[in-house]
């Protein structure tokens, strides 16, 4: 339908279009550095089993597509050539996809990316007006009293009454 939804304990969510976005193209850009692992039995190792991983289902339609096991990450101190710099750090995750058994080491620390995913996709947005030159006509009620800003004619008036345009 041109949006996009998350799908989380039997419940549907809208979902915000850049973040998604965004998580496409973390998922997109993830690059192999090398193999660490070439068979099931390693796999809780790496945590990227059914049981540990956070994992990723991408659909198109209702086909499922591909499946990402996001496992867990690690990081190592590496010592620069220059003995004034700072060590940095390098920063690994762990991924295997689909039923492939190879477990495959990518830079960056993705499980933080993908934990409590729902939250930071949800669309938070209350009312979504794409544009405001549209809206011709506001009313806003409270208790017993009411605001009706209207521009059905040519000047906006607040209940009835003619208000400077600079204004609202």
């Amino acid at each position: 339908e041109g949006a996009w939804y998350i799908y989380s304990d039997g419940r549907s969510y809208s979902a915000e279009p850049k973040a998604v976005s965004q998580i496409l193209e973390l998922l997109n850009n993830m690059s192999t550095e090398s193999i660490v692992a070439t068979k099931e039995d390693k796999w809780a190792d790496y945590e990227v089993d059914e049981e540990q991983a956070v994992i990723v289902e991408l659909f198109i339609g209702d086909d499922l597509t591909e499946t990402v096991y996001v496992g867990k990450f690690g990081f190592k101190q590496i010592q620069s050539q220059d003995p004034h710099q700072q060590r940095k750090a390098k920063m690994t995750s762990y991924v295997r996809t689909g039923n492939d058994a190879m477990v495959y080491a990518v830079d960056g620390i993705l499980r933080m990316s993908f934990q409590d995913i729902k939250y930071s996709l949800r669309n938070r947005s209350v009312f979504n007006c794409s544009d405001p030159a549209d809206v011709t006509k506001l009313t806003i009620s409270g208790g017993a009293e009411e605001l009706v800003l209207d521009l059905t004619t040519p000047e906006w008036k607040l209940n009835g009454v003619s208000v400077d345009s600079s204004q609202t």
